[in-house]
């Protein structure tokens, strides 16, 4: 019988590569909206008058919806179907989408962007399910390839492409810009996908337990971890409270999914080691590409007084090596084992972190470039294969529950990075200041030359000498606050150097009967 069905299966029409399309596009956008608000902060700040404590809202309530989405959407699937499900989170991201354009307060603009986070967090994983619904086990590696790409493009493109919006036109258009491709998608989803009908079984049998735990759980540890720098960590007592909480939801979400006769999530998934080490590899990935592409724009924004636009133009060099390198990928997997091609990735990100462990303050966005196009050289040689490899060992009715565990482990890796990587600046950057104001005392020769010149200055610019000696003073401490924070960005890279070089050896025991 099976050597029957294969040539049917083998084959791949038009209208299945536009449903796959069309998840990728879905995908594409969905992660695009993680990172475009990063480059536009300010001017959101400015915007509603906000604090940037209140700004940071608007980021936190996007990921605190997406990981809860993303957690129920392989239930959703079977309940909904894959068609209906896709379409409608689809009108609800433009809906949300244009009602971030129109708020007019942060209560308005949150409940915007937890709308589009609930409906872009289904959009992720399903693109990853349509790779296994509509194509052979053949043509995959070749979906999976090009999910990794958009997985690594788009979290680039979003910090670029918002720069260069915010920087021409207006806020707005970091939202306006979800409308065109959102609406093609629409009619993408009617051709290419056939309408399953509603599961009413499944919805009332659902694990209305598991998914309360693992919403409060997760929801609590994302704004843990989003909000945690900012309220001084455990020094809150709201920061413990929500630790807490989240820690005992998702202790009580385990032993409840054991028992459960339809788990939300099967936690028998995680017996398999293949997946299990691709899942951890998933996190301490997305931990390095978010980490990245958050301390990139504050190096840049922090040392350099960059524009939006002018940390996009660096950050685009990113990409550019990305869509080189990886159409190459599948092919180099006919002939290399995987993990190898997953240790040189990691390899390439190692010395582009290496690149810059010696910045100093002439070390602007030029001097970064050669750094960041050997990164995104070396990122499509991990998502791409590691996509491929988490996938090799399961069957087909666990496609959906895999894809939800891959895309939470990434999107967890990815706050832990930020949250990790801000704490360190934050930390770093204070400890380097006293350690070089221990080392410049009121004794120090070369600091009394360098005040004394500045003094000078400033009485030839017509100020008298109380005004110029604290002015001086100032300039000094501004110097001193200028090196401590490039040493704590150098400290930051070679952290990430580590955990590349970690990883990158941690990937040889993944897959040891994985076929090429």
């Amino acid at each position: 019988m099976q050597e029957q069905e294969l040539p049917k299966i083998e084959t791949v029409t038009p209208r299945q590569w536009v449903g796959v399309i069309a998840g990728l596009l879905g995908a594409f956008l969905a992660i695009i909206d993680i990172t475009i608000t990063n480059t536009s902060i300010k001017e959101l700040t400015g915007a509603f008058s906000l604090s940037e404590d209140e700004a940071s809202w608007i980021s936190t309530s996007y990921l605190v919806a997406e990981i809860i989405a993303i957690a129920v959407t392989a239930w959703l699937i079977e309940v909904l179907g894959i068609r209906r499900y896709l379409l409608w989170s689809v009108i609800l991201f433009l809906i949300s989408s244009v009602g971030c354009t129109l708020a007019n307060s942060l209560n308005t603009i949150v409940i915007a962007r937890v709308c589009q986070g609930l409906s872009g967090g289904a959009l992720i994983p399903i693109a990853l399910s349509l790779m296994s619904f509509l194509l052979p086990k053949s043509k995959q590696p070749i979906g999976m390839s090009l999910f990794g790409l958009i997985a690594a493009l788009a979290p680039t493109l979003g910090g670029t492409l918002g720069g260069w919006l915010t920087q021409n036109f207006s806020w707005e258009y970091i939202f306006y810009i979800n409308l065109i491709p959102g609406l093609i998608l629409i009619p993408m989803i009617f051709y290419s996908l056939d309408t399953d009908e509603l599961n009413k079984k499944a919805f009332l049998e659902g694990d209305w337990l598991g998914i309360l735990l693992i919403s409060i759980g997760l929801a609590s540890l994302l704004i843990v971890l989003e909000q945690g720098n900012q309220n001084n960590w455990f020094q809150s007592s709201l920061i413990t409270l929500l630790l807490v909480i989240s820690i005992v939801s998702l202790t009580y979400f385990t032993l409840v999914e054991r028992k459960a006769k339809k788990p939300l999530i099967d936690l028998n998934l995680f017996k398999d080691w293949h997946f299990l080490v691709s899942l951890l590899i998933f996190f301490v990935f997305g931990f390095y590409l978010l980490g990245v592409m958050f301390v990139i724009p504050l190096y840049l924004e922090q040392v350099h007084d960059y524009n939006p636009l002018q940390v996009g133009e660096v950050i685009m060099w990113m990409v550019i090596p990305q869509i080189i390198c990886a159409p190459l990928i599948p092919k180099l997997i006919k002939y290399i084992p995987a993990q190898y091609i997953v240790f040189s990735g990691f390899l390439i990100l190692s010395m582009s972190s290496y690149a810059n462990i010696h910045m100093s303050p002439n070390f602007a966005g030029d001097q970064m470039i050669p750094s960041i196009i050997l990164r995104g050289m070396g990122i499509p040689f991990i998502i791409i294969p590691i996509q491929i490899i988490a996938f090799n060992t399961i069957s087909k009715d666990k496609i959906d529950q895999a894809s939800v565990l891959v895309n939470m482990s990434r999107n967890l890796g990815s706050s832990f990075g930020i949250a990790i990587i801000q704490t360190m600046v934050t930390n770093l950057s204070r400890a380097n200041s006293n350690s070089i104001k221990s080392t410049v005392s009121s004794l120090d020769q070369n600091a009394l030359d360098y005040v004394q010149n500045l003094q000078n200055k400033f009485i030839m610019n017509g100020f008298d000498s109380n005004q110029s000696h604290l002015m001086a003073l100032n300039q000094l401490n501004q110097k001193i606050q200028l090196n401590a924070s490039i040493i704590a960005y150098n400290d930051i890279y070679f952290t990430l150097m580590v955990l590349t070089t970690i990883a990158g050896f941690l990937v040889f025991i993944i897959c040891s009967k994985y076929k090429k």
